[in-house]
């Protein structure tokens, strides 16, 4: 790691200092060797110091553990000098290829020695044998101040590659050096924990293996190598990154060059998870913008100011409200903003508020855009000596205020107004017209409105009838108008939604563009304002009120005074209804009040006064009885209404298939009576007979239902067939049956053979009253076979007639008559509660549960307490709901 490469640095500075001590001990053996008397030799005798040095030497290199400090003085370290064999150039190259002077060269010695040779004279070599001893002294103790202080600096650097060595372990960032952008210097854990790095490849040292384990954990790795790549182009750049991996975190990354001098040797980087702080910078940056947000949204200023009213942070929800922008407000005062008043008054709620730390609240008006706006300040303190101040323009909910206040006013007059017009003689035993002049010259009154009128729709509301109108320059006029939903479909629409239309101008309103273009521009109308009339939880009419002049826009006050309006019209009318329900009455007594035609007793009263001038006139007069097919299958099926508007659509057909002097009246439900005065024969029956069917033969359109219905007719002739209104009717009533058992739509003339027949009826139909009180009935039970299994699986309630004189009667025959005269209900309760108590009888026997099916009709299905009479009739019987199954019969 880092530390190995300060140690070679060190071990390389020691060996310098090694080569020249050893070159310095090279000059004292050379001189020993040259000494010639032995007492010299002797002293200089000792342990080689060439193989000494050449073993520290090596042990520093390989190792760069410190020098061991020497023990002997450099003196006594002499070596024993090779055995001379030959001339001095010989010696002095074997001794410097032994390697005995050590990187000295010997060919100062040589000179030495050539002196020496030359004096030849021991006093003289001992001299200079004392003054090299001298020098190898000194040379030898500043040796050793230079071993001893580099001790202390391989020491202290030890000391200070540990501290780097634990600083790099414990640091959170993870550490790569590299060099040559292939060779990995020195890492930490961290580095090797955050990327996974397996041991055995990090111990490689090779960036080449480590930096695709790396890259398989960036999301895009390209980046990475890119960065890369440029900084192995520009060897001294600086880099700073951010790469996301795939597994979510985020790390950074900083790249720096490591120089050695002035070169640069290698590159560090150093990565450092931020996940952490790139979620709270992100979450910050989301509050940042949904607070922004939010006062983009919010009409509101905000201000955060100091105790002098210097503003510190501004922000507008919207442009316009802004007085300046942003970057002149920032840092100014509130006097260089406000008019001096308003300011002042800012400061003062300031202090107040820093005395108090309570919120104090005023309202100030200011001059924009060329109107007169008022604000709402709140201050709120804020930190110790800064205050939030929130302003609102509250100029509309001022507006609105005065405009309450005058509405109120308003609503007091148009009550007084109502209370009088509710306890008016007028309005209540008055006549309809005059109530209305009277409320309506009320309403243009209190509305202020050009002109205000009543209109009354017709029976289909297709058109609206003008019933009153009063003109504020030109009094009441009665004249009647008529306008049509045909002429103004979209007026119309808007008037069927039953709400008032509170039109601000006519002219450009789709409601009432095609009404201002016929009628209310012309009369210099502008905008129009309509309230429904209800009457019996109808809407009958409506009031228009109708502005001129300056557009007008309507209040909520003005809309339901003018429903309050619609409300005594309301009443006026149903005083009016009252006065009409008693002429109704005496209608009534006459009229059937739905189709509108006679009614039995007048039919009798005309009958017996055509039988009386035919008598005298010796003429002959036809008698129909006619009556609906199925009718109560459609009025029992689609509901009472719909049969109601049948039954009138059948009459206005009726009507037109008969003679001006005919007479048809209802005689009750689906059965009409028709009087045929004055004809010549049965044929002129019979014609009117065949257009009645012929008209009745195409369907009617009601509510969206096609309808199709067809009618049985009997036909009486007078005197042939009675000479009393009772028996024709009673002879044409059996006619009538006649045709029924004839299929139906078609006519039949009375005959003599018919009263047996109908007598035979008469009797089934008086005897089936008696049969459920004398228990005539009889319930029989038909299996239902799997033959597979070969097992009864169910059991359907058949009933029987047996009569004491008939015996058994089909079905056919008393069925129909049951369902016609109600006794099918009882019957079928009947037959349902036997068939549940045989059911139960033959479980308490000992008989597997099966289920048992019993047919109700039609009509039993329509009646509304149907399932409380079937969960009544269970109860009673204590048979399962699941063993009882309901059809209905096929009629």
């Amino acid at each position: 790691m880092i530390e190995d490469f300060w140690v070679r640095e060190v071990v390389i500075q020691s060996g310098l200092w090694l080569n020249v001590a050893s070159g310095l001990i090279g000059v004292l053996i050379a001189l020993l060797i040259l000494a010639p008397t032995s007492k010299l030799l002797s002293q200089v005798r000792s342990q080689p110091v060439g193989d000494r040095w050449d073993r520290e030497d090596a042990k520093t290199q390989r190792r760069g553990d410190a020098l061991r400090e020497p023990s002997q003085d450099l003196c006594t370290l002499s070596s024993s000098p090779p055995e001379f064999i030959g001339g001095e150039e010989e010696n002095f190259s074997l001794l410097e290829s032994s390697g005995f002077y050590h990187g000295v060269s010997p060919r100062p010695l040589q000179k030495c020695l050539a002196t020496t040779n030359e004096n030849q004279t021991s006093a003289v070599l001992e001299i200079k044998y004392e003054e090299c001893t001298a020098e190898l002294k000194i040379a030898n103790e500043q040796l050793q101040r230079e071993i001893v202080e580099r001790q202390k600096v391989e020491a202290e650097l030890e000391r200070s590659l540990a501290l780097l060595q634990g600083t790099l372990e414990s640091t959170g960032d993870g550490i790569l050096a590299t060099q040559n952008g292939e060779t990995i210097v020195t890492f930490n854990r961290r580095f090797v924990e955050m990327f996974d790095i397996p041991e055995a490849v990090i111990e490689l040292r090779s960036l080449t293996a480590v930096q695709p384990l790396m890259l398989e954990q960036f999301k895009d790795p390209e980046l990475y190598l890119c960065q890369a790549k440029d900084l192995l182009a520009e060897a001294d750049a600086q880099a700073y990154g951010v790469f996301a991996l795939k597994d979510g975190r985020i790390f950074e990354r900083y790249s720096l060059p490591q120089r050695l001098g002035e070169n640069i040797v290698g590159r560090v980087c150093s990565f450092r998870d931020i996940s952490h702080i790139w979620r709270i910078e992100h979450q910050l940056l989301e509050a940042t913008a949904e607070l922004q947000a939010i006062f983009g949204a919010f009409p509101d200023l905000y201000f955060r100011l100091d105790a002098n009213g210097r503003i510190i942070d501004y922000q507008a929800g919207r442009e316009s409200q802004a007085f300046l922008p942003e970057g002149q407000l920032l840092d100014c005062l509130l006097q260089d903003v406000f008019p001096p008043g308003v300011a002042e008054r800012f400061l003062d709620a300031i202090a107040k508020v820093l005395k108090t730390k309570s919120l104090v609240a005023i309202e100030y008006s200011l001059p924009i855009q060329n109107l007169e706006k008022t604000f709402e300040g709140r201050f709120v303190p804020f930190q110790k000596s800064q205050v939030i101040l929130i302003v609102r323009d509250i100029t509309k909910r001022k507006r609105a205020e005065i405009s309450l206040r005058n509405s109120e006013k308003r609503l007091r007059k148009q009550n007084r107004a109502l209370a009088s017009l509710a306890k008016s003689q007028t309005l209540n035993h008055g006549s309809l017209s005059a109530a209305v002049e009277e409320i309506t010259a009320v309403a243009a009154s209190i509305l202020e409105v050009e002109r205000a009128g009543v209109w009354l729709y017709n029976e289909n509301c297709s058109q609206l009838r003008r019933l009153n109108l009063y003109d504020r320059n030109n009094g009441h006029n009665a004249e009647t108008i008529e306008i049509a939903a045909r002429d103004y479909p979209a007026y119309f629409a808007a008037l069927a939604q039953e709400r008032t239309i509170a039109a601000y101008d006519v002219s450009t309103d789709p409601r009432t563009q095609e009404y201002y273009r016929s009628d209310l521009g012309i009369q210099g109308m502008t905008s129009l304002l309509t309230a429904p009339i209800w009457l019996q939880g109808k809407m009958v009419g409506i009031v228009c009120h109708e502005h001129a002049g300056t557009k007008r826009k309507w209040g909520m006050e003005e809309q339901n005074f003018a429903v309050a309006i619609a409300d005594l019209v309301s009443l006026a009318l149903e005083a009016s209804e009252r006065r009409k329900s008693e002429e109704m009455i005496r209608y009534q007594a006459n009229y059937d009040l739905l189709t509108g035609l006679p009614n039995k007793m007048l039919f009798n009263e005309r009958l017996s006064q055509a039988l009386a001038e035919a008598k005298s006139s010796q003429s002959m007069l036809g008698v129909m009885f006619l009556d609906l097919d199925r009718f109560k299958q459609i009025n029992d099926t689609l509901g009472h209404l719909i049969g109601d508007r049948l039954l009138q659509g059948v009459t206005k057909r009726l009507v037109k298939c008969l003679r001006e002097n005919d007479l048809i009246a209802r005689w009750g439900g689906d059965e009409f009576t028709v009087l045929l005065p004055h004809i010549k024969s049965k044929d002129d029956a019979a014609k009117i007979a065949e257009r009645i069917l012929d008209a009745l033969k195409p369907d009617l359109k009601i509510d969206g239902h096609h309808l199709h219905i067809s009618s049985s007719i009997g036909i009486a002739i007078y005197p042939f067939d009675g000479t009393d209104s009772e028996i024709l009717l009673k002879n044409a009533d059996a006619a009538l049956y006649r045709a029924k058992e004839q299929n139906r739509n078609n006519y039949q003339f009375y005959n003599s053979v018919m009263n047996s027949k109908a007598s035979e009826l008469l009797t089934v139909e008086h005897s089936l009253h008696e049969a459920l009180e004398q228990q005539q009935f009889v319930v029989y039970y038909q299996p239902q076979v799997n033959t597979a299994a070969g097992k009864i699986t169910q059991m359907e309630a058949l009933v029987r007639w047996q009569h004491p004189q008939q015996g058994f009667m089909s079905p056919e025959t008393f069925i129909p008559l049951a369902e016609e005269n109600g006794l099918i209900i009882p019957i079928g309760e009947w037959v349902l509660k036997t068939a549940c108590a045989q059911n139960k009888a033959w479980q308490n026997a000992g008989l597997p549960p099966i289920s048992v099916a019993v047919n109700l009709s039609a009509r039993q299905f329509q009646q509304p307490n149907l399932v409380d009479m079937v969960r009544r009739v269970l109860s009673e019987t204590n048979l399962e709901p699941k063993l009882l199954e309901l059809e209905i019969t096929e009629s």
